[in-house]
């Protein structure tokens, strides 16, 4: 597959990750952008993209997240997630060409627990572009060995982006233009006399409507027998989403919930576990 002159956006300019990455797509001619938090317009700059790499299937249908913004159907966009292209092609309309596989589930099935999706991510995004396994083990070594990760963990890792690399599936990339930002949907104001208009808040709170659950990728699951009731995880909770019961047993609002799994990381007794959402139309 042929990249050279081809647009890639890099978010992120961490020495370790955007960098990195950054260099390995210039090695392949592209001509690349790297962006981080303080860039300006970084919307139009993604729009610009020939490749994108969707690690949060979730954002497909995320309203707020608008991650499919001028995707074409010459763009190839691969997706970390259980389903096949073409479920994800029925439940998100995603135009262009797609590529999918369960990089979390692989990290399961070899490392036991879920880490960092860097080694992975990157596995399918050298095999999209047409990369050198042999380049994608010096790039997964460089990156661990600077964290000081033990010589176990880093096998285990060049393990799991090997099988990455071997299995991701290729799809054909085209020449693409720039996309273009649908318009969001905005409300008109209608402007009152001062008696009537001055700013005022007549409505409740909507802050709850918002379902951050949505965002999850894993849950927090309690075992009430092991559950001694010492109040960590509703301490911990950074988002509000535990309350306690009269008898101090935590209750976990899924609705709200965002599964960064603190609670389950300082639960004393390991009374809360951690379990895979189950995706709606998954194989």
């Amino acid at each position: 597959m042929n990249w050279q002159g081809k647009n890639a956006v890099v978010i992120g300019r961490s020495a370790v990750v955007g960098k990195p990455v950054a260099l390995m797509l210039l090695e392949q001619d592209m001509t690349v952008q790297i962006c981080h938090s303080k860039t300006k317009n970084l919307k139009e700059k993604v729009l610009q993209a020939d490749l994108l790499v969707v690690a949060d299937e979730t954002l497909l249908n995320d309203p707020a997240a608008r991650a499919l913004e001028g995707v074409t159907e010459a763009t190839a966009v691969f997706v970390n997630t259980t389903r096949s292209p073409e479920e994800v092609h029925a439940a998100s309309s995603v135009a262009g060409r797609l590529s999918t596989m369960d990089l979390t589930g692989v990290i399961l099935a070899k490392l036991g627990r879920v880490g960092a999706l860097s080694a992975p991510l990157g596995a399918a995004a050298a095999r999209l572009l047409g990369l050198s396994e042999e380049s994608l083990r010096a790039a997964v070594s460089q990156e661990l060995r600077s964290l000081g990760v033990t010589a176990s963990v880093l096998e285990r890792n060049l393990e799991v982006a090997t099988d990455c690399f071997q299995a991701v599936p290729i799809v054909p990339v085209g020449e693409s233009s720039p996309g273009q930002a649908g318009p969001a949907s905005l409300w008109s104001p209608i402007y009152e006399a001062p008696t009537r208009g001055t700013a005022r808040i007549a409505a409740g709170a909507n802050t709850p409507l918002r379902k951050t659950g949505d965002w999850r990728t894993f849950r927090p699951v309690l075992i009430p027998e092991k559950c001694n009731g010492c109040w960590l995880c509703y301490v911990y909770c950074p988002d509000a989403a535990i309350t306690l019961t009269q008898t101090d047993k935590p209750v976990i609002d899924y609705d709200h919930c965002k599964g960064c799994m603190l609670c389950v990381e300082e639960c004393p007794t390991h009374a809360l576990v951690s379990e895979r959402e189950a995706v709606e139309g998954a194989r």
